[in-house]
């Protein structure tokens, strides 16, 4: 039977990056782009700049979604590398035990 092996550390490094990166979308990016949104809600009073302004909103709201999945991607990661490491502990504590 061949070994399984899981790269802990690829994985924490996976994990830094993707929790970096919806620490910076929720704190600076998406803080910015609603600043910018407000501006231009307050100094775009044409037609243009209202369907400007809805095509940001909207763009807007799908980095809200996306910040939302990367901090789920986040803690999905967190879990599976809990779970890989408790499953690689218990399969050499059998291993151990295993008479044969």
């Amino acid at each position: 039977m061949g070994e399984i092996e899981f790269d802990f550390g690829i994985a924490g490094q996976a994990q830094d990056r993707i929790r970096d990166a919806a620490v910076q979308m929720n704190t600076e990016v998406l803080p910015g782009m609603e600043e910018a949104l407000q501006g231009i809600t307050e100094a775009w009073r044409t037609e243009a700049g209202e369907q400007f302004r809805e095509l940001a909103e909207e763009e807007f709201h799908q980095m809200q979604r996306l910040a939302k999945l990367l901090q789920e991607t986040d803690d999905s990661l967190k879990e599976a590398i809990v779970t890989a490491k408790q499953a690689e502990e218990r399969a050499k504590e059998v291993a151990r035990l295993r008479t044969y």
